[in-house]
């Protein structure tokens, strides 16, 4: 049992009979209530809680780069601050 065409964006069709070497593949991507997830394009479909969690994963991959950089260059200032009043002229 197919989802309705509408309930995937434009441009991807649910296929109704697989190949037979992606069978097995077929069989391990079925959703709770038994609908196929495999479409035209070979990427599954996604629901919109799926496609959430993919991006707040990323923003919080970003949060934590800008961070590390930040401190990194904060401490490298606080280096350089310390550098620059050790060979001062006294």
């Amino acid at each position: 049992m197919c989802p309705p065409q509408g309930a995937l964006p434009p441009g991807r069709e649910v296929l109704s009979r697989p190949a037979p070497a992606r069978l097995a593949e077929l069989c391990n991507s079925l959703v709770p209530d038994g609908r196929e997830t495999i479409t035209t394009d070979g990427e599954p479909a996604q629901s919109e809680a799926a496609k959430e969690e993919r991006w707040l994963a990323k923003g919080v991959a970003l949060r934590a780069f800008f961070y590390i950089c930040g401190t990194h260059l904060f401490a490298g200032f606080v280096w350089l601050l310390f550098y620059l009043g050790q060979h001062a002229q006294k």
